[in-house]
Protein backbone atom coordinates (compact mmCIF):
# COMPACT_ATOMS: atom_id res chain seq x y z
CA UNK A 1 0.00 0.00 0.00
CA UNK A 2 2.78 2.65 0.87
CA UNK A 3 4.32 1.49 -2.45
CA UNK A 4 1.24 2.40 -4.02
CA UNK A 5 0.72 5.61 -2.49
CA UNK A 6 4.64 6.57 -3.54
CA UNK A 7 3.78 5.89 -6.74
CA UNK A 8 0.37 7.95 -7.20
CA UNK A 9 2.29 10.73 -5.40
CA UNK A 10 5.05 10.37 -7.70
CA UNK A 11 2.79 11.02 -10.55
CA UNK A 12 0.60 14.04 -9.39
CA UNK A 13 4.13 15.94 -8.71
CA UNK A 14 5.39 15.19 -12.45
CA UNK A 15 1.90 16.26 -13.05
CA UNK A 16 2.29 19.38 -11.19
CA UNK A 17 5.43 20.23 -12.49
CA UNK A 18 4.32 19.90 -16.37
CA UNK A 19 1.24 21.80 -15.87
CA UNK A 20 3.59 25.24 -13.57
CA UNK A 21 5.97 24.64 -16.68
CA UNK A 22 3.52 25.03 -19.36
CA UNK A 23 2.10 28.20 -17.53
CA UNK A 24 5.39 29.29 -17.63
CA UNK A 25 6.00 28.28 -21.39
CA UNK A 26 2.87 30.65 -22.45
CA UNK A 27 4.45 33.74 -20.50
CA UNK A 28 7.66 32.83 -22.02
CA UNK A 29 6.47 33.22 -25.46
CA UNK A 30 7.54 36.89 -25.16
CA UNK A 31 11.83 37.06 -25.70
CA UNK A 32 12.33 38.67 -22.21
CA UNK A 33 10.28 36.38 -20.16
CA UNK A 34 11.91 33.03 -22.03
CA UNK A 35 15.77 34.80 -21.15
CA UNK A 36 14.12 34.97 -17.37
CA UNK A 37 12.83 31.42 -17.55
CA UNK A 38 15.44 29.31 -18.40
CA UNK A 39 18.00 31.38 -16.32
CA UNK A 40 15.79 30.81 -13.32
CA UNK A 41 16.29 26.90 -14.38
CA UNK A 42 19.84 26.97 -14.41
CA UNK A 43 19.38 28.53 -11.27
CA UNK A 44 16.89 26.27 -9.49
CA UNK A 45 19.28 23.39 -10.80
CA UNK A 46 22.14 24.86 -10.02
CA UNK A 47 20.73 24.89 -5.93
CA UNK A 48 18.74 21.56 -6.14
CA UNK A 49 21.28 18.96 -7.72
CA UNK A 50 18.39 16.11 -6.93
CA UNK A 51 16.18 17.92 -8.76
CA UNK A 52 18.41 17.81 -12.25
CA UNK A 53 18.89 14.52 -11.75
CA UNK A 54 15.53 13.56 -11.21
CA UNK A 55 13.59 15.83 -13.20
CA UNK A 56 15.86 17.32 -15.29
CA UNK A 57 15.68 15.58 -18.52
CA UNK A 58 11.70 15.28 -18.35
CA UNK A 59 11.65 19.55 -17.55
CA UNK A 60 13.61 20.27 -20.55
CA UNK A 61 12.63 17.69 -22.72
CA UNK A 62 9.16 19.43 -22.54
CA UNK A 63 9.70 23.18 -22.11
CA UNK A 64 11.88 22.00 -26.39
CA UNK A 65 7.87 20.38 -26.77
CA UNK A 66 6.65 23.77 -25.92
CA UNK A 67 8.85 26.24 -27.09
CA UNK A 68 11.33 25.16 -29.42
CA UNK A 69 14.13 22.81 -29.19
CA UNK A 70 16.53 24.90 -30.62
CA UNK A 71 15.76 27.74 -29.43
CA UNK A 72 15.85 26.16 -26.18
CA UNK A 73 19.16 25.14 -26.07
CA UNK A 74 20.50 28.10 -28.10
CA UNK A 75 19.30 30.17 -24.92
CA UNK A 76 20.90 27.49 -22.48
CA UNK A 77 24.16 27.53 -23.63
CA UNK A 78 24.34 31.47 -24.09
CA UNK A 79 24.04 31.54 -20.55
CA UNK A 80 26.16 28.51 -19.25
CA UNK A 81 28.70 30.07 -21.63
CA UNK A 82 29.24 33.02 -18.66
CA UNK A 83 28.71 30.33 -15.99
CA UNK A 84 31.16 30.85 -13.18
CA UNK A 85 30.61 27.89 -11.27
CA UNK A 86 32.35 25.65 -13.83
CA UNK A 87 31.93 21.93 -12.04
CA UNK A 88 27.85 22.72 -11.98
CA UNK A 89 28.48 24.23 -15.71
CA UNK A 90 29.97 20.98 -16.59
CA UNK A 91 27.23 18.93 -14.80
CA UNK A 92 24.43 21.28 -16.71
CA UNK A 93 26.48 20.59 -20.12
CA UNK A 94 26.14 16.76 -19.77
CA UNK A 95 22.91 16.54 -18.50
CA UNK A 96 21.74 18.73 -21.45
CA UNK A 97 23.90 16.76 -23.77
CA UNK A 98 22.67 13.30 -22.45
CA UNK A 99 19.39 14.58 -23.39
CA UNK A 100 19.95 15.51 -26.79
CA UNK A 101 21.96 12.46 -27.64
CA UNK A 102 18.78 10.01 -26.62
CA UNK A 103 15.21 12.23 -26.52
CA UNK A 104 12.93 11.58 -29.60
CA UNK A 105 11.96 15.34 -28.83
CA UNK A 106 14.91 16.31 -30.00
CA UNK A 107 15.65 14.40 -33.24
CA UNK A 108 15.11 17.37 -35.37
CA UNK A 109 18.20 18.81 -33.23
CA UNK A 110 20.05 15.79 -34.26
CA UNK A 111 19.60 15.97 -37.55
CA UNK A 112 20.06 20.17 -38.22
CA UNK A 113 23.86 19.26 -36.18
CA UNK A 114 24.63 16.28 -38.77
CA UNK A 115 24.22 18.68 -41.30
CA UNK A 116 26.99 20.90 -39.69
CA UNK A 117 29.36 20.70 -42.41
CA UNK A 118 27.49 21.35 -45.31
CA UNK A 119 24.31 24.18 -43.81
CA UNK A 120 25.12 27.22 -42.86
CA UNK A 121 22.08 26.92 -40.02
CA UNK A 122 23.73 23.76 -38.97
CA UNK A 123 27.25 25.14 -38.67
CA UNK A 124 25.35 28.20 -36.35
CA UNK A 125 23.82 26.26 -34.34
CA UNK A 126 27.27 23.63 -33.51
CA UNK A 127 28.44 26.97 -33.09
CA UNK A 128 26.07 28.51 -30.56
CA UNK A 129 26.20 25.28 -28.73
CA UNK A 130 30.01 24.39 -28.25
CA UNK A 131 30.13 27.99 -27.00
CA UNK A 132 29.04 26.16 -23.72
CA UNK A 133 29.59 22.37 -24.52
CA UNK A 134 33.28 23.76 -23.89
CA UNK A 135 32.98 23.27 -20.69
CA UNK A 136 32.68 19.26 -20.60
CA UNK A 137 35.54 17.73 -22.64
CA UNK A 138 33.25 14.70 -23.30
CA UNK A 139 30.20 16.99 -24.13
CA UNK A 140 32.29 18.48 -26.54
CA UNK A 141 33.84 15.41 -28.22
CA UNK A 142 29.78 14.15 -28.42
CA UNK A 143 28.80 17.14 -29.91
CA UNK A 144 31.80 16.99 -32.45
CA UNK A 145 30.69 13.33 -33.50
CA UNK A 146 27.04 14.33 -33.88
CA UNK A 147 27.90 17.23 -36.35
CA UNK A 148 30.34 15.01 -38.13
CA UNK A 149 33.39 17.11 -37.05
CA UNK A 150 35.91 14.35 -36.78
CA UNK A 151 38.92 16.36 -36.85
CA UNK A 152 38.01 18.29 -34.02
CA UNK A 153 36.77 15.50 -31.53
CA UNK A 154 40.56 13.97 -32.58
CA UNK A 155 42.25 17.18 -31.47
CA UNK A 156 40.05 17.52 -28.29
CA UNK A 157 40.73 14.25 -27.17
CA UNK A 158 44.59 14.65 -28.29
CA UNK A 159 44.55 17.78 -25.99
CA UNK A 160 43.44 16.34 -22.96
CA UNK A 161 46.08 16.43 -20.14
CA UNK A 162 46.62 13.59 -17.14
CA UNK A 163 44.74 15.77 -15.23
CA UNK A 164 41.73 15.88 -17.28
CA UNK A 165 41.51 11.87 -17.33
CA UNK A 166 39.77 11.66 -14.03
CA UNK A 167 36.87 9.50 -12.84
CA UNK A 168 33.80 11.95 -13.98
CA UNK A 169 35.53 11.86 -17.48
CA UNK A 170 35.93 7.97 -17.26
CA UNK A 171 32.60 7.65 -16.47
CA UNK A 172 31.31 10.01 -19.49
CA UNK A 173 33.44 8.41 -22.01
CA UNK A 174 31.81 5.03 -20.89
CA UNK A 175 28.04 6.59 -21.33
CA UNK A 176 29.78 7.80 -24.42
CA UNK A 177 30.90 4.23 -26.00
CA UNK A 178 27.74 3.04 -24.74
CA UNK A 179 25.70 5.75 -27.12
CA UNK A 180 27.91 4.85 -30.06
CA UNK A 181 26.29 1.76 -30.40
CA UNK A 182 22.93 3.40 -30.09
CA UNK A 183 20.48 4.27 -33.64
CA UNK A 184 21.63 7.83 -33.01
CA UNK A 185 25.21 6.57 -34.15
CA UNK A 186 24.38 4.51 -36.88
CA UNK A 187 25.79 6.75 -39.55
CA UNK A 188 28.70 7.08 -37.50
CA UNK A 189 29.35 2.77 -37.23
CA UNK A 190 28.24 3.00 -40.94
CA UNK A 191 31.28 5.29 -42.00
CA UNK A 192 33.60 3.85 -39.74
CA UNK A 193 33.68 0.33 -42.03
CA UNK A 194 33.12 2.61 -45.45
CA UNK A 195 35.08 5.42 -45.11
CA UNK A 196 38.87 5.93 -44.76
CA UNK A 197 38.52 8.99 -42.74
CA UNK A 198 41.44 9.25 -40.69
CA UNK A 199 40.87 11.33 -38.19
CA UNK A 200 37.31 8.91 -37.34
CA UNK A 201 40.14 6.13 -36.82
CA UNK A 202 42.34 8.73 -35.03
CA UNK A 203 39.51 9.22 -32.57
CA UNK A 204 38.78 5.44 -31.86
CA UNK A 205 42.34 4.93 -31.31
CA UNK A 206 43.18 7.86 -28.80
CA UNK A 207 40.12 6.35 -27.01
CA UNK A 208 41.20 3.09 -26.53
CA UNK A 209 44.72 4.75 -25.27
CA UNK A 210 42.79 6.51 -22.54
CA UNK A 211 40.24 3.94 -21.70
CA UNK A 212 41.17 1.64 -18.62
CA UNK A 213 38.89 -1.05 -19.25
CA UNK A 214 40.09 -2.78 -22.30
CA UNK A 215 38.00 -5.52 -22.74
CA UNK A 216 34.71 -3.72 -22.24
CA UNK A 217 36.36 -1.06 -25.11
CA UNK A 218 37.53 -3.77 -27.13
CA UNK A 219 33.99 -5.70 -27.41
CA UNK A 220 31.88 -1.53 -27.74
CA UNK A 221 34.26 -1.24 -30.78
CA UNK A 222 33.53 -4.22 -32.11
CA UNK A 223 30.00 -3.12 -31.84
CA UNK A 224 30.34 -0.09 -33.22
CA UNK A 225 31.94 -1.00 -36.65
CA UNK A 226 29.66 -3.74 -37.01
CA UNK A 227 26.95 -3.91 -38.94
Amino acid sequence: MAVVCQNVTAFLLVQVVLLVLEVHARIAEESHHFHHLVSYLICTFHNNHFLLEKRGALIVRRLCVLLGAEKVYREFSTILESEVDLDFASVMVQALNLILLTSTELGELRSLLKKSLVDSCGKDLFQSLYASWRHSPMATISLCLLAQAYSHASCVIQSLGEEDINVKFLVQLDKLIRLLETPVFAYLRLQVTCSDNPFLQIYLYVCQAHYPWHDRLDQSLFNVVRL
